[in-house]
């Protein structure tokens, strides 16, 4: 029972920040991205803000680094039925946080927070088109994230409910 709660708990934290983390890309998206990456190279180049997004990115996407791990560490009490949904959310969200430190962030760093000083147009265009697309992936992964881990909220919340 004891572990249910912790557990229950720490979905808590994961879901939430999945909620935060998922928003914020969906805003990347939709406003900021628009804005840097709309018409490569120029835009690129024109871009006075540098990389906006990690005073946002930074302290949520730690969060929720810190909730896949430790959804991970601490979800094998849990029944093999509830524990899938717990692995699939953990899992998830520990490989999207490896993909945009290995991918993502570096991009930025090349395009978007230096006007894309160093690299020439194509590269540029190349790098930021590559950018925007694989960001839609990452969102839906995101939100596949946010649902798995609803999902398995539901479950362990029943499952201490029936023990009650």
């Amino acid at each position: 029972m004891k572990r249910h709660r912790f557990t229950e708990a720490l979905l808590w934290f994961f879901v939430l920040s999945a909620a935060l983390i998922s928003g914020g890309n969906l805003f990347d998206n939709l406003v900021l991205i628009p804005l840097w990456a709309g018409s490569p190279p120029e835009s690129v180049t024109t871009w006075t803000h540098g990389t906006v997004q990690s005073s946002f990115f930074f302290p949520v996407g730690g969060a929720y680094l810190s909730a896949s791990l430790l959804l991970l560490i601490f979800c094998w009490g849990i029944p093999q039925p509830d524990r899938k949904w717990l692995l699939m959310a953990s899992v998830s969200g520990l490989l999207i946080m490896v993909w945009s430190v290995t991918f993502f962030i570096p991009i930025l760093i090349r395009t978007e927070g230096p006007h894309g000083a160093g690299l020439s147009s194509e590269q540029i265009m190349i790098l930021t088109h590559r950018y925007v697309f694989w960001n839609w992936v990452r969102l839906v992964t995101l939100a596949g994230t946010f649902i798995a881990g609803v999902y398995a909220l539901v479950q362990v919340a029943s499952a201490r409910g029936k023990e009650a």
